[in-house]
């Protein structure tokens, strides 16, 4: 909906065994693919968080890779032809703030889906990020009163409860399906 009216730069980070993007490439019309690298706090692979967590408690490795995380979307807003000055964001991974205070955007909605501490034990410096994030938004959403909750101590105002949905249409069936043999049978699914 937002490529509509603007062109939309995807900022996803960049995964093992999976094609990166470090210049974007237009998935549709208007919507752009920009590849950057994390640091993998919640990666699947064991080894790959074991050497995370050390690593991000180094600033330096920290401020070196910010630096090239905005020199990349820097020059992807460039090239996919807007200006620095005319950047509207909507935050999924508040580890990005810092990037977002340099792009000076017009505005930021933090839309926060999950709560990332409940998965993995984080360092500080990443608790730091995740109250920074909530601050420095404009709006911010959540997708359940239990988040609304865990940010009320750091925000009250213009935060929104969207509650998560789906696309009707997309699993409306006439027939009736049979669910699969490894749900419980005769509960609502």
């Amino acid at each position: 909906a937002l490529a509509k009216r603007w062109k939309v730069l995807w900022l996803e980070p960049t995964t093992i065994l999976k094609k990166t993007h470090f210049t974007p490439i237009e998935i549709e019309p208007n919507i752009f693919v920009l590849s950057i690298p994390h640091i993998p706090y919640n990666a699947r692979l064991q080894w790959m968080r074991k050497i995370a967590l050390p690593l991000s408690k180094i600033k330096l490795f920290r401020n070196l890779l910010l630096f090239v995380q905005y020199q990349l979307i820097h020059q992807a807003i460039v090239s996919i032809g807007s200006k620095d000055d005319d950047v509207g964001i909507l935050l999924y991974n508040f580890h990005s703030v810092q990037i977002l205070k340099k792009l000076n955007p017009r505005f930021i909605i933090f839309d926060y889906i999950d709560n990332v501490f409940g998965f993995a034990s984080m360092p500080q410096h990443v608790t730091k990020s995740w109250e920074e994030a909530i601050r420095i938004a404009d709006v911010v959403t959540v997708t359940s009163p239990t988040l609304a909750k865990l940010i009320e101590p750091i925000r009250k105002e213009n935060v929104v409860h969207l509650g998560n949905g789906v696309e009707f249409e997309h699993f409306a069936f006439k027939e009736k399906l049979s669910a699969p043999d490894d749900l419980p049978k005769g509960k609502p699914i």
